[in-house]
């Protein structure tokens, strides 16, 4: 399991969510934890979190799309951040993988690496804008 470079358990919240009537409510919840779990998987991964633009979170497919072997759903995210010299690195797309429990938990949220996707599909899915400074409130 080398390939897979980041992994974060999302589930702090879910108990507030699972408090919440099924419906509407519920599934935004777990939609808005889901986000705060990829927030924090790029905060984790980037050299400078805190300068980042154009950040976007795609619709989920299945991984299978990715033409890779992981089991279960991807997304992407896109982000352009700065590198190691400061320079912008123009829009990155990520793939990462995660499952979606029967009662909608988001949960092993991971970035896979590119020897297990094809990040090549992040051009053909539909993103969602997110604000960048979110990103930067999940640093500690």
């Amino acid at each position: 399991m080398t390939d897979l470079i980041f992994s974060i358990m999302l589930s702090a919240s879910s108990v507030e969510c699972a408090k919440l009537s099924e419906g509407s409510e519920q599934k935004a919840c777990f939609q808005e934890m889901f986000y705060v779990g990829v927030d924090k998987l790029i905060a984790d991964s980037l050299k400078d979190p805190t300068d980042v633009i154009q950040y976007g979170i795609s619709e989920t497919v299945r991984c299978q799309n990715f033409g890779g072997p992981y089991d279960g759903y991807c997304a992407c995210f896109s982000a352009n951040a700065r590198n190691s010299y400061g320079a912008r690195t123009g829009k990155q797309f990520q793939v990462f993988g995660f499952s979606i429990l029967d009662s909608g938990l988001h949960e092993d949220l991971t970035i896979l690496s590119g020897e297990l996707v094809d990040a090549k599909i992040c051009g053909t899915l539909r993103f969602t804008p997110r604000d960048s400074e979110k990103i930067s409130k999940q640093i500690h």
